[in-house]
């Protein structure tokens, strides 16, 4: 009976064989021998090579009829369909009191959040200590909260969902993440706004170490470096729901496991979400938008129009047919004060209603409404507005020190590169793109050989 169940890798079995072997009963060292299994077997973890394997195996046994395959692909762990799935299947649904839920309120009390906290710790059967409770309840920022919480939980023994976030989560040098990226692969953006960006969320995370974990919470999330790892791991894999009480910020179990699609064939969606006298009832359904073909990945959209930048800050990736991908060109100066006087009687009021009109142009995607006919007889003012954008491309690109093509061969030649510094040289790449073809559009309809 106790070789069945450690062959089912069943942790209570595993844990408690090991600590017989280390300090009792000599046969059962004699046991694990005869198994080739290590008498002080290390406890199974995140970087195990049968990660996909193992997040099955859970997933099969809170989930037992689901339609869904976890394994690698292109991509990265994703999750695909064992079987044709029709449109509207629920293919997991998610019961409330495994979630993990802070509230998004500065001030005040979200009802919500408290009863999902203590629905959570019944399942559990287990308590926070005092200080973690009110830690969680006070204003404390989000993803602070919710990386104390996992960073507690991964410490304690014996909870259900315990084994699904060890080999779920992925360890620190398996992630692309730009807060874990070093002073040089930050650099390696090369785009000094986005630097600046990088550089100001990391700022932040010391700040929240000092206000909110340093002296309070050293044993449960460690040093700056862990803390900065487990912030992390919660702004990839957390969102945000509305709630009667206010919003909150959540992590769901099996919820990261699907990959990011623009067009996604499936959503999550919370049913049924009602607060009773004590208990919280309704749950989180994944459900199919569309019908899935046997063995198709099955796709989550994770935000609407995520720009390149977004996906890399917060998921540490980018797409190249990303539909909602902006160039961001900053406060630029693109009508000159002698061009906008020339049709207005007063400086001010012109470059006003020309950095107004300009602006509502760019956030509409609407470059040709800058020109009238395709670029023939348009006013002065634009075509000089036009002019200046475009040598701010060109100088744009020439101040970088690789171009687009350096960056593609630097990706394709095999070179060891992390998985962060990979994945900002991508996004680098697709942004030189996207601001050369701005660019040539510009050419096209300044010399007006392009009609739009």
């Amino acid at each position: 009976s106790v070789v069945s169940e450690w062959t089912d890798h069943d942790r209570s079995i595993a844990s408690s064989l090991r600590l017989l072997a280390k300090h009792t009963i000599d046969p059962y060292v004699l046991l694990l021998h005869a198994m080739n299994v290590p008498a002080h077997a290390p406890a199974r973890g995140r970087s195990g090579r049968n990660t996909c394997e193992e997040i099955q195996r859970i997933l099969d046994r809170h989930q037992p009829h689901h339609p869904l395959l976890v394994q690698r692909s292109e991509r990265g762990r994703g999750t695909f369909a064992k079987r044709n799935v029709p449109k509207g299947e629920v293919l997991l649904s998610i019961p409330l009191h495994s979630v993990l839920a802070v509230s998004r309120l500065e001030q005040g009390v979200n009802r919500h959040a408290m009863a999902l906290q203590h629905q959570w710790q019944t399942a559990n059967r287990t308590r926070f200590p005092w200080k973690m409770a009110a830690a969680l309840q006070r204003g404390t920022p989000p993803s602070v909260a919710l990386a104390l919480w996992i960073s507690w939980m991964m410490k304690a023994d014996q909870m259900p969902l315990q084994p699904y976030y060890e080999a779920s989560l992925p360890e620190r040098d398996t992630m692309a993440s730009l807060l874990l990226a070093t002073k040089d692969e930050v650099s390696e953006i090369q785009f000094e706004e986005e630097i600046g960006e990088v550089l100001a969320m990391r700022e932040w995370v010391q700040r929240a170490y000092a206000w909110n974990i340093a002296g309070q919470f050293d044993e449960e999330l460690g040093d700056l470096d862990h803390f900065t790892y487990m912030i992390a791991l919660v702004m990839s894999r957390s969102f945000e729901v509305d709630t009667p009480s206010g919003p909150l910020a959540l992590t769901v179990p099996f919820c990261d496991l699907s990959n990011h699609d623009f067009r996604p064939n499936c959503l999550f969606q919370l049913s049924a979400f009602g607060l009773g006298n004590s208990n919280i009832t309704g749950s989180f359904q994944f459900l199919s938008k569309q019908e899935v073909a046997e063995g198709e990945e099955v796709t989550i959209s994770y935000g609407e129009r995520l720009t390149n930048w977004m996906l890399l800050k917060h998921y540490g990736f980018s797409s190249e047919d990303n539909p909602y991908d902006t160039v961001h060109f900053g406060n630029l100066d693109l009508l000159p004060k002698e061009v906008a006087c020339i049709a207005d009687s007063k400086y001010d009021e012109g470059v006003a209603r020309g950095r107004r009109y300009l602006q509502g142009c760019l956030k509409e995607g609407i470059m040709a409404s800058l020109f009238a006919n395709g670029g023939r007889n348009t006013s002065l003012k634009w075509h000089i507005t036009a002019q200046n954008l475009h040598t701010h491309c060109t100088k744009t690109l020439d101040q970088m020190p690789t171009d687009f093509e350096e960056d593609q061969r630097l990706l394709a030649n095999g070179a060891v590169l992390s998985l962060t510094l990979r994945s900002i040289i991508k996004y680098r790449a697709q942004k030189k793109h996207r601001i050369a073809s701005c660019r040539a559009l510009l050419e096209e309809l300044l010399d007006g050989s392009t009609a739009l």
